[in-house]
């Protein structure tokens, strides 16, 4: 993440406008503290479809309302 002075980035905003819409992170700092940070808009739509993209393939599917039925367990003494 860049981090630049408020000066320096009011006199190249074009040019750091450019690298926000590309996907950088700016912070902006006067006399070295940060007080505003500059990023691209997110679409929400996309960033959930990377999210699942992400954990695709590590959901385990079953049967959310009697998920032992199948398993062969039962509540007997054998299984407390």
């Amino acid at each position: 993440m860049l981090q630049i002075d408020a000066v320096e980035f009011q006199e190249n905003l074009p040019g750091y406008l450019k690298r926000v819409e590309h996907g950088e992170v700016i912070k902006i700092a006067s006399h070295g503290r940060v007080f505003a940070r500059l990023a691209p808009e997110q679409n929400d739509v996309d960033a959930a479809r990377k999210r699942l993209a992400l954990i695709q393939g590590t959901v385990i599917i079953g049967d959310i309302l009697n998920p032992l039925e199948d398993s062969g367990w039962n509540s007997d003494a054998d299984h407390l």
